[in-house]
């Protein structure tokens, strides 16, 4: 059996420490930053069908 000591498992520890805590980061920034996008083109999208300014000078034919 190959052994690394303590080093290597502080050493690998600490890697993967700093590993979850980035692909945390990049996850809040890309739910921060995306979600807002997708919101404003969705409601663009989807938004009722709104009564227009003019059809209430014009009358009804």
């Amino acid at each position: 059996m190959i052994t690394n000591g303590v080093l290597g498992v502080l050493w690998t520890a600490l890697g993967l420490g700093c590993f979850y805590i980035g692909l945390t980061w990049i996850n809040a920034l890309l739910g921060h930053f995306l979600t807002p996008m997708f919101l404003l083109t969705a409601s663009r999208f989807l938004k009722p069908e709104q009564p227009d300014a003019d059809a209430e000078r014009e009358p009804a034919r």
